[in-house]
C-alpha cells in the first residue's frame, strides 16, 4: 500500500510539475496577464516563494522531497496570491455577516487572525495580548536594567515609546481581551517603577480616530504626522528649537501595509505623506559609503516598484532597516554628538533630529553585531535617545545587548 501511494504521489506531482512548467513558459513570453504572475517574492506575505527542490534519494526516502515538493507547488500556483486573498476574504466576508446581530467594533479578518478590521474606520488593528506572569517578569526585568542606566550630569537620555497599535488604549480590540497588556500597564508597571534613569515619554491615544491621524490605517507605524509629534515632544524634552513644516505631501498611490500582510485582507488602505523641511546639509554613511536614506527621488519621478510601493510603502520610501548609519552636518561642527538606539520607527524622524547635531549615530540593536557597550565607550555622545515599540523596548535580546552598561558610559 506504501508503495502505491509513492507512485501515485510522483505521477500526480510530476503532473502538476509539468503544468507549473507549462505556465512559466507561457508567461515568460508574456502570454498571461500581469496577475498570473507570482514572482519570485510575496510581499504580501514578506517573504521570497520557494524554489524548485533539489531531486534526490535520500530526500525521497526521509519525506523532504515531497514536503518540498508541496511547497514549491503552493507558491507557484498561477495567481497565487490572488487565490490567498480570495479565500481570506471569503473567511472575513463570513465574519462580518455573523458580527451584524452583535455590531463588534472590530472582527478578525479571517478564522484565526490576529488582525482585526474596524469598519467604522476601516482600519486594521493588532489583536491585544495579555498581561500574565511573563509579561509582568519581562516589565520587571525592563525595569532593574533600565534603572541601572544612571543619568549623569553631562548627558540627556530619553526613551520614547510609540502607541504601537497592539498595547494601544485606541485599539478597538482592547475592550474584547480580557486583561489586555496595555500602555496603562506600561506606565504602572514599568515607568512608575523607575527610581532613576532615563526620561520617558510615552506615545498614547484616547480614541481610533485620533491615533488614525497619526498612524496608518493598514501598517503599524507612525504617518508623518505621527512622526513630526514625536520630534516636537523630543525637541520640548532636549531644549530644541523644532525645524519648522513647510509643506505637506500627498502621494498618489494607495499602499496595503504590514497589517494587510498579516491579515491577508485589503479591506484598509494609505496614502504616504512627507513634510518638506528645510534642512541643513546632511551627509549620511553606511559603513564607508555615503548614501541616501529614503527614496523621496523614485517617489517624485514615478520610477518605484509597484509591488514595494503596494505593501511595503514605509519601509521602501524611508529607506531598509540597517544596523548604523552616521549622520554628519558640517555646520554644526562646535555642536554635541547624538545616539539614537532605535527600530523602524525612527527613520522618519532621523534627519530632524540630526539637524541639531554635529554627527548622530542610529543604531538598530536588531541587527547590530558589535558590542553596543563598546561602541558607547568609543564616543562621547552629548544626547541619547532610545526610540523603540514596547515589543523590542521590553525585548529580552534588547535588554541583553545594554547588560552591563551605564550611561555615564556616553
Amino acid at each position: 500500500m506504501s508503495k502505491a501511494r509513492n507512485i501515485t504521489f510522483i505521477i500526480v506531482v510530476a503532473a502538476v510539475c509539468l503544468l507549473i512548467a507549462g505556465y512559466k513558459v507561457v508567461d515568460k513570453v508574456g502570454l498571461l496577464p500581469a496577475y498570473f504572475d507570482n514572482g519570485k517574492h510575496s510581499y504580501l506575505e514578506g517573504r521570497q516563494l520557494e524554489k524548485f527542490p533539489k531531486l534526490t534519494f535520500t530526500g525521497f526516502l526521509s519525506g523532504e522531497l515531497q514536503d518540498d515538493l508541496e511547497n514549491y507547488v503552493s507558491d507557484n500556483f498561477p495567481a497565487r496570491e490572488q487565490a490567498v486573498l480570495a479565500n481570506a476574504g471569503l473567511q472575513g466576508t463570513s465574519i462580518s455577516i455573523a458580527n451584524l446581530p452583535f455590531g463588534f467594533d472590530a472582527y478578525p479578518t479571517y478564522f484565526g487572525s490576529d488582525i482585526v478590521f474596524s469598519p467604522e474606520t476601516r482600519s486594521l488593528h493588532k489583536i491585544p495580548s495579555k498581561m500574565n506572569e511573563n509579561t509582568e517578569k519581562m516589565l520587571a526585568e525592563a525595569v532593574e536594567e533600565y534603572t541601572a542606566l544612571d543619568r549623569s550630569d553631562s548627558a540627556n537620555f530619553v526613551i520614547y515609546i510609540p502607541d504601537r497599535s497592539y498595547v494601544s488604549s485606541a485599539n478597538p480590540a482592547m475592550q474584547y481581551v480580557l486583561n489586555a497588556f496595555n500602555r496603562e500597564d506600561i506606565a504602572a508597571e514599568f515607568i512608575d517603577k523607575l527610581t532613576t534613569g532615563p526620561e520617558i515619554l510615552l506615545d498614547s491615544h484616547e480614541t481610533t480616530s485620533d491615533y488614525l491621524e497619526h498612524y496608518f490605517n493598514s501598517d503599524h507605524h507612525w504617518r508623518m504626522e505621527g512622526a513630526y509629534n514625536a520630534y516636537e515632544e523630543l525637541a520640548g524634552v532636549l531644549d530644541l528649537q523644532p525645524l519648522e513644516v513647510k509643506e505637506k505631501i500627498v502621494y498618489d498611490y494607495d499602499f496595503f501595509g504590514s497589517f494587510c500582510r498579516e491579515g491577508l485582507s485589503l479591506a484598509a488602505k494609505d496614502r504616504l505623506t512627507d513634510y518638506v523641511i528645510e534642512f541643513p546639509y546632511l551627509e549620511v554613511r553606511y559603513g564607508e559609503e555615503v548614501i541616501s536614506r529614503t527614496r523621496k527621488e523614485l517617489f517624485d519621478s514615478d520610477e518605484v516598484d509597484g509591488d514595494q510601493i503596494k505593501y511595503n510603502s514605509y519601509g521602501y520610501y524611508f529607506g531598509s532597516d540597517l544596523d548604523c548609519v552616521i549622520y554628519t552636518v558640517p555646520e554644526n561642527e562646535e555642536k554635541g554628538d547624538l545616539l539614537i538606539i532605535a527600530d523602524s520607527y525612527s527613520q522618519p524622524i532621523e534627519p530632524m533630529l540630526a539637524s541639531h547635531y554635529n554627527s548622530t549615530h542610529v543604531i538598530d540593536l536588531r541587527f547590530f553585531d558589535s558590542n553596543i557597550n563598546e561602541y558607547i565607550q568609543e564616543h562621547n555622545f552629548e544626547t541619547v535617545i532610545i526610540l523603540m515599540s514596547a515589543n523590542n523596548l521590553f525585548s529580552s535580546d534588547t535588554l541583553d545587548a545594554f547588560t552591563p552598561c551605564s550611561i555615564d558610559s556616553f
